[in-house]
């Protein structure tokens, strides 16, 4: 079995950019709880489509914005899915406040 490579600072910094801008493009046509389905990391996570958009696309989506932009190692890394936690966190922690 392959080992599992650390994914870089950098790179994880990289991905973070890209997340927050694709977070930004749901939060203009929608709300963190239609986007998440009521608060759920599943949903955040497929919404931000590291790994390409896996649903019908909504309306207002060009599909060119949600391609993949992860290799099959960053999508499983726990790097990544730390910095998509923490974005999570924070806009769920906003969300919360609000409801």
């Amino acid at each position: 079995m392959e080992k599992k490579k650390k994914v870089t600072k950098k790179r994880v910094a990289e991905l973070k950019k890209i997340a927050k801008v694709r977070l930004k493009l749901w939060l203009k046509h929608s709300t963190f709880e239609e986007m998440t389905s009521l608060g759920s990391f599943i949903r955040f996570d497929m919404g931000i489509a590291l790994g390409g958009y896996p649903m019908k696309d909504e309306p207002w989506m060009d599909r060119k914005d949600f391609l993949s932009v992860v290799d099959k190692n960053e999508f499983h890394s726990q790097e990544v899915n730390d910095m998509l936690r923490e974005l999570f966190n924070k806009e769920y922690d906003k969300w919360a406040r609000n409801n």
